[in-house]
């Protein structure tokens, strides 16, 4: 009898000693920019980053954080995007819309930030511009 009783007695204390399961997230609404921005500087690994060559900056029209990597052939000039190791860009103040069709060239893309205004030249004609935020 004793025994069933200090059973009993050690499987009361040892239940009261549980730790109380986590209370349920939270959910406050949407997040604002401020809250993403914030977020989407916590998320990146800086340090990878910098071992890239990249640099962590706003960018977009939501000026979320990410990591902008290089290219290491930015600027050359370019007919095709298999030319580039990104794409081969021109802008509207640049581009001859009256130019024989595969003539036309561009640049290679800077850096891997898809934001902007530019079209691609694929062949040696540009396609539609085209405006990312």
């Amino acid at each position: 009898m004793r025994l069933l009783v200090f059973l009993s007695a050690f499987a009361l204390f040892a239940t009261a000693c549980a730790a109380p399961p986590p209370p349920p997230p939270v959910d406050d609404g949407p997040m604002t920019i401020e809250d993403q921005r914030r977020k989407s500087w916590e998320d990146i690994d800086h340090r990878a980053c910098n071992a890239m060559g990249g640099e962590v900056r706003q960018d977009g029209m939501m000026g979320l954080y990410r990591c902008v990597t290089p290219y290491a052939d930015a600027g050359k000039v370019c007919r095709d995007s298999s030319d580039c190791q990104g794409q081969c860009r021109t802008s509207d103040d640049v581009t001859n819309y009256d130019a024989a069709p595969g003539t036309q060239v561009g640049k290679c893309q800077v850096n891997d930030s898809p934001f902007g205004c530019y079209g691609t030249v694929e062949n040696g004609s540009v396609g539609a511009m085209l405006c990312v935020d």
